[in-house]
């Protein structure tokens, strides 16, 4: 409660410990409002984490403890420090969480997957949040320090994302212009997700390079269509450069095979497309434009395969821009292509195919 932390957090710990009769010990000590006691702090806190250890060797102590402290030559040489002057021996395993150059590190590395790394012997790294929300969350905390309480409004983290945003798409000359126009959902208050967030704000620049920004170009239903999926698509594709947890694809696949009954053809279409390991041939891209005349009527069913179609395009275009098969002004030439013409957004979405 005094650092403002959120209960949930800890809540969890001390139901599984209460339900395993394991006991919890208080820690922490005082001075703790400035960083220039850490050092005081550590060694208080060492003395108390060495007088549980000296009292049962044998016992195995978890100790949930701020980062800060972790470094190699703050708590942890403190408690060995006293342990040897004990003659106890003891055996050490470390768990960070988030850290940015290990994180960036497996983003290069094409492991950006991965929920857990072995920083070497006995240290370990987790993952639970991306940079840009484990800043804002440390934003948020500083704000309510200072009494500026903050939490929940995700108004800064918004306009911040958008920033980004339109930095990486080199669009800073037009931020002003397209920032004005941003109206930020207050709906999200509480509930902000950056995937989705970012797919929203991608889709919105798109509209906006494009000249459609609340006026629309009249385009022939198959032509939207395909408008429509390279939209998700650069969604997708942003949403997942700054978050590389972000999928759902699958199990949106599902939803959308399971609608479309039989047709073997058009099913098999729909798998080559969303396989990013695969290359459609011709006769795929017949087989949906064919299904898309057909069932143009059924607008929610035109509505799910866009968004999946778009999706797999994204995450292909995400694949491809890790590789360095395709570059940052390539991504720049696609937010800027009006797919303006008759049948451009389809030949726009074959062309990305080949990638």
């Amino acid at each position: 409660e005094e650092w403002g932390c959120d209960w949930e957090g800890y809540k969890t710990i001390f139901e599984a410990a209460r339900e395993l009769h394991i006991p919890i010990y208080g820690a922490d000590c005082h001075p703790r409002n400035d960083m220039r006691s850490i050092s005081r702090r550590d060694l208080g806190v060492a003395r108390r984490v060495a007088r549980l250890l000296a009292n049962d060797p044998e016992q195995t102590l978890v100790v949930i403890f701020g980062e800060s402290h972790l470094a190699s030559n703050h708590l942890p040489r403190r408690v060995r420090a006293i342990l040897g002057r004990k003659g106890i021996e003891s055996k050490e395993l470390f768990v960070v969480q988030n850290i940015d150059a290990l994180y960036w590190k497996l983003q290069e590395t094409g492991f950006h997957q991965a929920r857990a790394v072995r920083v070497r012997e006995g240290c370990y790294c987790v993952f639970n949040a991306t940079p840009i929300e484990k800043y804002e969350s440390f934003r948020q905390y500083l704000h309510k320090c200072i009494e500026e309480d903050s939490c929940g409004d995700w108004t800064l983290l918004a306009q911040t994302l958008m920033e980004i945003m339109m930095n990486f798409l080199a669009l800073d000359k037009h931020a002003a212009s397209l920032m004005s126009l941003l109206e930020f959902d207050s709906a999200w208050a509480g509930e902000f997700e950056l995937g989705n967030a970012a797919e929203e704000f991608a889709r919105f620049i798109h509209q906006a390079c494009r000249g459609e920004l609340g006026k629309p170009v009249e385009r022939a239903p198959r032509d939207q269509f395909f408008v429509n999926v390279i939209e998700h698509g650069l969604g997708y594709f942003c949403s997942k450069v700054l978050d590389s947890s972000r999928d759902g694809i699958e199990s949106l696949a599902e939803r959308v095979l399971s609608q479309i009954g039989r047709n073997e053809q058009l099913t098999r279409a729909i798998e080559l497309l969303i396989d990013p390991r695969t290359r459609p041939g011709a006769q795929h891209f017949v087989a949906l434009r064919s299904a898309i005349e057909a069932k143009a009527g059924n607008q929610k069913m035109m509505r799910m395969l866009a968004q999946l179609l778009g999706y797999a395009l994204g995450r292909r275009l995400y694949i491809a821009y890790m590789q360095s098969r395709i570059s940052r002004k390539d991504i720049h030439a696609l937010f800027r292509d009006p797919l303006n013409r008759p049948l451009r957004p389809l030949e726009c979405y074959r062309e990305l195919h080949l990638l």
